[in-house]
């Protein structure tokens, strides 16, 4: 059995309802989901410590929890870290696909057209969980779980789209090539190793007339010009006060250049 040390930093009192587990997830290893590996999650070299946050969004029904577990063992499946570690029963079940869906949490249903969202953050990247089979859990890894309306089932609430700007009709709000939830969530790492995100609400975040799936596509900050970066890269007009300008404003001569490549001769 897994050893938690838990700290409830805003939780209140949790009402388990009964589950509807799939038939066969009954006859599993105590604290292993459906499908788990006995022999690999029990291998010695395999084990881990540290902190794992558990933020849950109730939307209007309850108050936002957050928890944090201190936890040592065997790496953990996330259902099995809700049932063991936090004393949340799951209600889950099986969709078309096979996919593990999450119905209620802590006895909150999901209804009135809202479903249960389920995001893991691990190194400040988002994955989108819609399957909750057999998910490892890692330290540092913040898990959130939002009740809420996803009425194009891209992921991303109703009440995100609103405070992105973005439309819950719409998975692809400005029809860049890039849903709402890569734009708001996922994002891409530039060739200098930063990580960027660009303006779910605008086909072309920073306005240099390059659409935001080309600067996805070219690894380019969609946050920054590239059209005042090229100009920089090719010294257009750019002199160096001399008349010796560089690029497309060449000075010559006994002149002294204005530092734009313009150079001021005295000709007879």
């Amino acid at each position: 059995m897994f050893r938690f040390a838990l700290i409830a930093l805003a939780l209140s009192a949790c009402t388990t309802e009964p589950s509807n587990r799939p038939d066969d997830e009954e006859t599993t290893a105590p604290g292993i989901e459906l499908g788990g590996n006995v022999d690999e999650l029990a291998a010695p070299e395999q084990r881990m410590s540290g902190p794992v946050v558990v933020e849950i969004d109730f939307g209007a029904h309850r108050p936002r929890t957050e928890l944090r577990l201190d936890y040592a063992g065997p790496p953990p499946y996330l259902v099995a870290l809700l049932r063991e570690g936090l004393g949340l029963e799951p209600n889950l079940q099986r969709v078309d696909g096979g996919c593990l869906a999450l119905l209620s949490l802590d006895g909150t249903d999901a209804e009135d057209g809202q479903s249960w969202l389920v995001l893991q953050e691990r190194n400040h990247r988002f994955e989108r969980l819609e399957d909750l089979t057999n998910v490892p859990v890692q330290p540092g890894d913040r898990l959130h779980f939002l009740l809420d309306v996803d009425l194009d089932a891209d992921g991303v609430g109703a009440r995100m789209e609103q405070l992105y700007g973005t439309r819950d009709d719409r998975a692809d709000t400005d029809g860049d090539g890039l849903s709402d939830w890569y734009e708001i969530y996922a994002g891409w790492t530039l060739a200098d190793g930063r990580f960027v995100k660009s303006d779910p609400a605008q086909a072309d975040s920073d306005g240099d007339g390059i659409n935001d799936a080309e600067e996805q596509d070219d690894l380019s900050d969609p946050r920054a010009d590239e059209r005042d970066e090229a100009e920089r890269h090719l010294g257009n007009g750019n002199g160096d006060g001399n008349g010796n300008g560089n690029g497309d404003g060449n000075g010559s001569g006994n002149g002294n250049g204005d530092g734009n490549g313009n150079d001021h001769n005295d000709e007879d």
